[in-house]
């Protein structure tokens, strides 16, 4: 490898490995999401069930209503046996996901189109806020997207390896299983595969017992996700219908034009529209072309766009665009260079190829800023949510009885399990029975949001007053 290369990827993945370490704790604030997950590793290394604790003393196993399954669960719990349980220890975890990623992004990009498509992709993945945002929390998509991404490595190896096709035809099946294990928007994947298996069959690289092969290994992990993730009163209906609309939205036409408006319309959707156009365009040139374009390169396109549409029926959240951004900075940069290139001789501008290490450079710089001071993460950094939650609980008796309202992030910081907890979910609510013991004013401490607090039409809190206030979450002791 070339000396300036090397300088490249050492000071590169630098920055990657400093802005997943800064602010570890803080930065992003721990979510709503994150403590339920959280909660859920946390119960499965000390009570032996991956469920939440609604009642002192007893664990009730969730199944439809979490979308994380074993692929992050299990291995967090693992993590906790090993280096006790922390919001850091989980933390530590998942940047090995998130460092996974980006390393896996750019060995793809780099031995699939060459080192200046690998370095371009290291680049921005190293700069991309959105990655520190999701990334650092305990949530699946990271994961989800590593286990894709080397799922991609395997697809790339049944072509380029003949000799061990049926190893990694076994293990990239594994993978695609484990992904949807890990999270269910990972279903999409399906159809990807589906048609970057046929276009393969039709180069001779696979044949119809390849594809028997792969279903058989596919079906796994998803067994294993359905035995270890669901009860036997789950109906196959209800767990469809709650994937398929989990947030319980009602008039899903407005929302989906809704949604297309806010593609058009706000700088992070723009610029996911802008990468993928380029995308696009150096895909459709390539085919024009004839250049032959890879199965990986089609699956992952496919499952991107598919992405996008599914972002369409959710409620906008720039979380449900994120894995079809992340999966198009791992092929930007190739289409990037080849769309430039073609543009250049298209036109006979010699000089356009320069636009390539231009355009790179700017999106980088633009991530280190944003990254630096003007992003959610960035805004993070002076939070003290996490130093404020375990103060407060610090100093709380481990005798006193804790009632957690809504707030399942606060539950990682409580010492002991002397506590009720309530969730109000979109689809259901969870811990509805402890709520008597909370209306008797039984409890010692109740956390709740402040605005539930302050819009307490049904006397929930009338035997309580406030203590304190932390990042909008009341913390309340009884009068």
């Amino acid at each position: 490898m070339e000396t300036d290369k090397k300088i490249c990827l050492i000071v590169l993945s630098l920055i990657a490995l400093f802005f997943s370490l800064y602010k570890i704790t803080e930065s992003p604030p721990i979510l709503y999401d994150e403590g339920w997950y959280f909660q859920t590793a946390a119960n499965l290394a000390t009570q032996g069930v991956d469920g939440l604790q609604l009642s002192p003393g007893s664990v009730t196993h969730i199944s439809t209503m979490v979308t994380v399954g074993y692929p992050l669960i299990y291995p967090l719990a693992l993590w906790f046996k090993i280096f006790s349980i922390g919001l850091l220890q989980a933390r530590i975890l998942m940047i090995l996901f998130l460092l996974g990623f980006i390393a896996l992004g750019t060995r793809l990009a780099w031995k699939t189109y060459g080192a200046s498509a690998g370095l371009g992709t290291l680049a921005i993945l190293a700069t991309f806020p959105p990655l520190f945002g999701n990334g650092k929390s305990v949530m699946g998509e990271v994961p989800g997207l590593f286990f894709a991404v080397l799922m991609l490595v395997c697809l790339h190896n049944i072509v380029t390896d003949p000799q061990r096709k049926k190893l990694w035809i076994i293990l990239a099946a594994l993978l695609v299983g484990i992904c949807i294990a890990t999270k269910p928007f990972f279903l999409l994947l399906l159809p990807a595969l589906a048609l970057a298996g046929c276009v393969e069959w039709r180069r001779g690289s696979l044949q119809p017992r390849d594809f028997i092969l792969a279903g058989i290994f596919l079906l796994i992990p998803i067994a294993v996700w359905v035995v270890v993730q669901f009860q036997a009163g789950d109906t196959f209906t209800d767990v469809i219908s709650y994937y398929a609309n989990p947030y319980n939205l009602g008039n899903l036409t407005e929302i989906i034009i809704g949604n297309i408006r806010r593609l058009f319309s706000d700088m992070g959707t723009l610029y996911t529209v802008f990468l993928m156009a380029v995308w696009v365009c150096s895909f459709v040139v390539r085919l024009r072309r004839k250049i032959k374009i890879t199965s990986i390169e089609i699956t992952a396109l496919v499952f991107s766009v598919l992405i996008v549409l599914a972002y369409l029926r959710t409620s906008g959240a720039y979380r449900y665009l994120f894995p079809a951004q992340a999966v198009t900075i791992v092929f930007f940069p190739y289409s990037l260079l080849t769309l430039s290139e073609a543009i250049s001789q298209h036109f006979s501008w010699r000089k356009f190829t320069r636009t390539y290490p231009l355009l790179i450079s700017v999106l980088a710089f633009l991530g280190v800023y944003q990254l630096s001071f003007n992003s959610w993460v960035a805004e993070a950094y002076s939070s003290t949510k996490t130093q404020s939650l375990e103060a407060y609980f610090s100093a709380v008796p481990d005798s006193d009885l804790i009632f957690v309202y809504n707030v399942p992030e606060a539950v990682p910081f409580i010492r002991g399990r002397n506590y009720y907890q309530y969730l109000q979910l979109f689809v259901v609510n969870l811990g509805e029975d402890n709520l008597p013991v909370l209306k008797k004013g039984l409890p010692d401490r109740v956390v709740v949001p402040s605005a539930l607090f302050e819009d307490d039409k049904k006397g929930l809190f009338n035997h309580y007053t406030k203590e304190t206030v932390i990042n909008r979450t009341s913390f309340l002791k009884k009068k």
